[in-house]
């Protein structure tokens, strides 16, 4: 049956019974039904923070823009490893233009710039001493040659005055000994005396020892005499020796440039007094040209002469060859000198710079990867994105040899791979990049 709910006037309630009714307990309400939803808002957000922080908060893990990463495939290919260098053209050679003998600046017949043949007076210095010596040298020479031609003439005479002499002697010995065998002959018959021929057999024997004293002396006159000449003759040689180097020293107060080429620099005026070893002048050989670059130390064993070489001008390659290595090492670096190995590239001017590349190994099929910022940290290992391209892991890998824009993989990659190949800079604690 349907109930009734009567509803009674509260005038006719009691006040007692009124308050009863107002101050009447509550049932105590749950926890759950108080802070339930506040709970599981509170439980949502930690849930949420995890996820964020497993996935980007880690400390190996950082979400970065991933276009304003390089990325790079690994490619197989030719692989050469070569040094970047920058070159500079130079005269084939240069010499320089010094003093040799002191002097004062009377003349000055070019400037520098101006191209000079080899042996063209370039200044003309005035000094005493070459000349006070050529005239002393030529005196004494012209003494020593009138001696030489006195002894000469004195020695003849001497000769020839001995030699008729003996002649003579020659022809008396021959009558007495003549004279002697007639005697001989009619010494039987008495009309020749005794005395008379013992007197000629005397004489004849005189005549042999005056004679053979007379050749004697000849002989030691011809010796001493050439002596004499020999000494004189070496004393004149000296002088003529001299006298030659007087002239040269004399010479050398034309200053003559030493090659043909370009008076690059000449510092010199009218009235100016140089000295021995002074330098006043460079003359470059501008027929034909080289190559000068300096190469870092670190490659100096290895490179050689006759190594090749690459140079880029005006856009076309021209290949070179080193033809002289410097030893010597300044600032951490040294030079080399390169020359072209077919035709010189016309309008090359002095002091004009080119990229070269200096090869230093001989090309060869490898694994490579652009070489790029990550290997200037040194890093061996690289970060290899995923298939999907949503992240980029850091790998293990082992690089070999690098010229400027390619770096050889020898382990832990693999054809067809995508690196990151940008700076590595801020990330060398992240072992993850996610990308945004």
């Amino acid at each position: 049956m349907p109930l009734l709910l009567v509803t009674k006037n509260r005038m006719d309630t009691p006040p007692d019974a009124v308050a009863a009714t107002m101050d009447r307990a509550l049932p105590p309400q749950s926890l759950m039904r108080k802070y339930g939803a506040h709970t599981l808002i509170a439980l949502s957000i930690i849930a949420v923070a995890i996820t964020l922080f497993m996935r980007y908060g880690r400390a190996d893990t950082l979400l970065v823009d991933k276009s304003r990463l390089t990325v790079a495939s690994v490619e197989r290919g030719p692989f050469q490893e070569f040094v970047p260098l920058t070159g500079a053209v130079a005269p084939i050679d240069s010499v320089y233009v010094d003093i040799a003998e002191p002097g004062q600046v009377a003349e000055i017949f070019t400037e520098a710039g101006n191209v000079v043949e080899a042996g063209q007076v370039l200044v003309r210095l005035t000094s005493t001493a070459p000349e006070t010596e050529l005239m002393n040298s030529e005196n004494l020479l012209a003494q020593q040659v009138n001696a030489l031609s006195g002894t000469k003439l004195q020695y003849e005479q001497t000769r020839l005055n001995t030699e008729r002499s003996i002649i003579d002697m020659r022809a008396d010995l021959e009558k007495l000994t003549t004279g002697y065998q007639r005697m001989l002959r009619l010494k039987d018959s008495g009309v020749i005396k005794q005395a008379d021929m013992d007197d000629t057999a005397i004489e004849i024997k005189r005549q042999q020892q005056s004679l053979a004293a007379m050749e004697k002396s000849l002989k030691l006159s011809e010796t001493e005499g050439r002596k004499q000449i020999d000494t004189m003759q070496r004393v004149i040689d000296t002088l003529s020796s001299k006298l030659a180097i007087a002239r040269e020293n004399l010479d050398l107060l034309h200053v003559r440039a030493p090659i043909h080429g370009q008076l690059t620099s000449f510092n010199v005026h009218l009235g100016q007094r140089v000295m021995p070893a002074q330098r006043i002048g460079q003359i470059d050989q501008i027929d034909n040209t080289k190559i000068v670059a300096s190469v870092d130390e670190f490659y100096l064993n290895r490179v050689s002469v006759n190594q090749s070489a690459v140079a880029t001008i005006d856009g076309n390659n021209y290949d070179l060859k080193i033809t002289k290595v410097y030893p010597e090492v300044r600032d951490r670096m040294f030079n080399v000198d390169l020359a072209f190995e077919s035709a010189t590239p016309a309008k090359l001017r002095i002091g004009q710079s080119m990229e070269l590349r200096l090869n230093t190994s001989a090309i060869s099929e490898a694994l490579f990867v652009t070489n790029g910022a990550f290997y200037e940290s040194g890093t061996q290992s690289i970060f290899v994105l995923d298939q999907n391209r949503d992240f980029a892991q850091r790998r293990a890998v082992t690089l070999g040899r690098r010229n400027s824009t390619q770096v050889e993989i020898l382990n832990g990659l693999f054809l067809g791979d995508k690196v990151v190949v940008s700076s590595y800079q801020s990330f060398k604690s992240v072992n993850q990049l996610r990308f945004k």
